[in-house]
């Protein structure tokens, strides 16, 4: 066998934690309002 195997991930991964569950939860909350304001606009 000639050549060789790089892992790109293992070599070149960094590691990003999580967003806050807080974070999350008031950005889902505000997209829930543009779409409930979107459908509101189109059943009008």
């Amino acid at each position: 066998k000639v050549g060789y195997e790089i892992n790109f991930n293992r070599v070149f991964f960094q590691y990003q934690p999580p967003r806050p569950l807080h974070e999350i939860d008031a950005e889902l909350a505000g997209v829930e309002q543009r779409i409930l304001e979107l459908l509101r606009e189109v059943t009008e």
